[in-house]
């Protein structure tokens, strides 16, 4: 249910959402002390910190000008030299004397120690440069590619996974962002060479084995895996068979790139022909050419969409049915849901229509003596969109006027915070899950067709032109996306998808590392100077 736009009784219309309107029902907020800060941290004055979902913490702090780690655990580590925090990946050096200067920098000719965020054990020494890490978001899961002049070597862990000479790979840096994936709810998939064999492991237990090489591995929170296998490599004649827990599907072609979302839903795309298009296979479901300048949707094992431009008349690919629009162009992106409704935008003539299910409006967007230009539209056909003549600049959700400008000359403009991986590559604002849409005197969020009142927003009165930022934290996780704003004076607003809403009292400050999951959401803030871990669950 979409909130109201404006809001001009905040008291009241909050008590309405959270106790009148049942938003309150299946809602709860925990608070949890952590740590407060002590004269030697640094917890408050820099970014030498990580805070994980379960509590766990660490930080830096002096102690007779010499620095150190002190760990949740109560493990104390040091005195280090020098320190590093790039992507959540805490890379350190011993040392007596320190020399770190803020600015991140490690010797590649270093002996280096370091941790995942979760910072429960700390590995090493390692010697050469990082190629890439992967850490597990939600478990203690921390997977290193380490590279000097000699060799590549994977870590997982601390413990050495396997070790590649320059000539075992062309491309070291592909191979070390695809032999390992993590999944947020703690799974971690691999692959290595051992004595002339490639092996794949999900968790404990090997899943694979082969004598051709394995890479492009990933494992997601719905339990599906997917990973590659190259079968024949030659200059003229390629093979491989990517596999994924129910089904091998076989390829051949020079490249090909499988893309599996969190919902199991993938799409195989292979290298394109001279005419444009390549071969996709997407869920099983559909096997044939795509043109490069489609758009392609998938939402999971069930569902997708993409277009199909060209000459005349317009049409849709949705779950393998093709749906043909008496359109003459199709705006932006279609939309669509788990229940195969979908909708789109398109232009007949000089006017743009609705397009639900396949069948255009009856009457075409227009007012004051102009057409629509879209801005996005959901499933069920809600949609947002402005028109704009001499005088003014109007703009609307369906028949709601939702605000007016005398800029006339100005357009609406969008950019994308947050957007579901469906595998598009030319993705824009307009079909984002989370947006902002600015005008030069006001700009508003929107999420997933709604928009978010401008009241539950951080407000700051002294800017006159607003630069397309969004103000507090955000994210997205199966589908849903969340909020966090300064709604008052030491009072945030948690916001769910625009349906479910819970004020948090006396905060001064939200800090950005926060865990969102299916019916949770677990965030860290100051209050004074400690820091709580709060847990907001619903239905």
């Amino acid at each position: 249910m979409p909130v109201a736009c404006y809001l001009k009784n905040l008291p009241l219309l909050l008590l309405f959402l959270f106790v009148g309107n049942g938003f309150a029902f299946g809602q709860d907020l925990t608070e949890q002390f952590i740590v407060s800060e002590t004269p030697d941290s640094l917890i408050f004055d820099d970014d030498y910190y990580g805070f994980n979902a379960d509590g766990t913490f660490w930080y830096l702090f002096f102690m007779e000008n010499k620095g150190y780690i002190r760990a949740s655990s109560g493990d104390t580590i040091g005195p280090i030299k020098n320190i590093e925090k790039k992507d959540d990946l805490v890379r350190f050096s011993y040392g007596e004397n320190w020399e770190g200067d803020g600015t991140g920098s490690i010797s590649i000719y270093d002996n280096w120690y370091c941790s995942s965020p979760q910072f429960r054990k700390v590995t090493g020494p390692y010697y050469g440069k990082v190629a890439l890490s992967i850490y597990g978001p939600t478990r203690d899961i921390l997977a290193l590619t380490v590279q000097d002049s000699a060799a590549t070597t994977c870590f997982l862990n601390g413990l050495k996974i396997a070790t590649y000479s320059p000539a075992d790979f062309v491309d070291d840096y592909r191979f070390a962002l695809t032999w390992c994936s993590c999944s947020n709810d703690g799974s971690v998939l691999y692959c290595y060479k051992q004595k002339g064999k490639w092996f794949a492991r999900l968790n404990d237990s090997i899943i694979y084995t082969s004598r051709h090489k394995i890479d492009y591995v990933k494992v997601v929170d719905s339990g599906m895996y997917t990973f590659k296998e190259v079968l024949l490599n030659k200059k003229r004649y390629y093979r491989a068979m990517w596999h994924l827990n129910d089904t091998q599907i076989e390829i051949k072609s020079r490249e090909s790139f499988l893309y599996l979302n969190d919902e199991g839903g993938y799409r195989i795309q292979m290298t394109p022909d001279n005419t444009g298009s390549s071969i996709n296979i997407i869920n099983g479901m559909y096997n044939g050419p795509i043109s490069d300048s489609s758009k392609v949707m998938v939402k999971n094992r069930h569902n997708f969409l993409f277009t199909m431009p060209g000459e005349g008349v317009m049409k849709l690919n949705v779950n393998g049915t093709v749906y043909s629009l008496d359109a003459d162009e199709i705006f932006a992106t279609p939309s669509f849901d788990n229940r195969g409704n979908f909708a789109t935008h398109g232009r007949q003539g000089y006017y743009v229509y609705k397009y639900i299910n396949g069948i255009r409006a009856n009457e075409p967007l227009s007012k004051y003596g102009v057409r629509a230009e879209p801005v996005c539209i959901q499933a069920d056909g809600t949609s947002i969109h402005y028109f704009r003549n001499d005088d003014s600049l109007y703009l609307f959700r369906d028949d709601e006027l939702i605000w007016t400008s005398t800029l006339a000359w100005q357009y609406l403009r969008t950019e994308c915070y947050i957007q579901e991986e469906r595998f598009d590559p030319h993705w824009t604002a307009h079909h984002s899950d989370l947006f902002v849409a600015s005008l030069v005197e006001r700009e508003f969020v929107v999420i997933k067709g709604n928009f978010v009142p401008r009241e539950f927003l951080t407000y700051y009165p002294d800017s006159l032109y607003f630069q397309n930022t969004l103000h507090g934290s955000y994210g997205m996780a199966n589908g849903s996306v969340y909020l966090i704003t300064r709604c008052g004076r030491n009072r945030f607003l948690l916001n769910i998808d625009n349906k479910f809403f819970k004020e948090v009292d006396g905060v001064d400050e939200v800090l950005k590392q926060n865990y969102f999951s299916r019916g949770k959401l677990v965030f860290y803030a100051i209050k004074g100077r400690s820091v709580y871990r709060y847990e907001y669950t619903y239905e």
